[in-house]
């Protein structure tokens, strides 16, 4: 497996970067200066290795450029990608719209957690309890009220996360239903209440080592290159596990 790396400067991308070194699996860094220059970015593509993913773990920003620069690329060059994994979060609708355009090209898996665990949490949400009803449909209809939080360190730019926005959906939660908070230098907690009357219980997801993502991003790209599949913007769910 070889890897195009966006975002090795920045605190889940040098982790990330520092993993793929460990296991000796070769990795070009797309640098802030490639990206937003055509001429530089065309001579770093024409050099890269048939084959190669693209993980991205900068910013929406970086993720747009990256978008812009691929759009330019010809057929050949283009079919050099196995896949790109999008670790970025708090795009913008535009955004979103050139991730999905640009996906009928190639294959692209949009992760808002690279945690196993917050994948967990999703399935739990998404899985039908014995009537059939999703669990927090279930809770509802047995009279519970439902909010999320999620707290942060305060360098976090995006509110609420990614995660709670996907987390969120899941259970399907009104904005509203949403609370955020930022401090210190929380890796990132994940809290979903069920109240009622009388009593109250939490399904939580609390990250202690950023190192978890890097695994995690990692063996997506992994599954990815595996499983070689063909352009569209695919589910996170068939690149967890092999």
């Amino acid at each position: 497996m070889k890897i195009a790396l966006l975002g090795s400067t920045g605190r889940l991308g040098s982790l990330v970067h520092k993993e793929l070194n460990e296991e000796g699996i070769a990795t070009y860094l797309v640098t802030k200066k490639v990206l937003e220059s055509s001429r530089e970015f065309q001579n770093f593509f024409t050099q890269l290795p048939e084959q190669i993913i693209i993980l991205d773990v900068s910013l929406p920003s970086g993720t747009e450029n990256l978008i812009i620069q691929l759009e330019q690329l010809d057929s050949e060059n283009i079919n050099k990608l196995r896949g790109i994994v999008i670790g970025t979060t708090g795009h913008s609708i535009t955004q979103l719209e050139k991730i999905k355009n640009i996906s009928k090209k190639l294959p692209i898996c949009l992760v808002s957690n690279f945690s196993k665990g917050v994948f967990l949490f999703e399935q739990i949400l998404n899985a039908k309890t014995s009537n059939g009803m999703s669990v927090c449909d279930l809770a509802r209809s047995l009279g519970f009220d439902l909010a999320l939080n999620e707290i942060h360190h305060t360098k976090k730019k995006d509110i609420p996360s990614g995660t709670a926005v996907t987390l969120a959906s899941c259970a399907n939660l009104s904005s509203e239903k949403v609370s955020s908070t930022r401090v210190g230098d929380v890796i990132g907690e994940h809290t979903l209440y069920f109240s009622q009357d009388s009593e109250m219980f939490e399904i939580k997801h609390s990250a202690h080592s950023r190192k978890l993502f890097a695994l995690g991003a990692i063996q997506i790209c992994k599954n990815m290159n595996a499983k070689s599949p063909v352009a569209g913007l695919l589910s996170k769910e068939g690149f967890f596990t092999q």
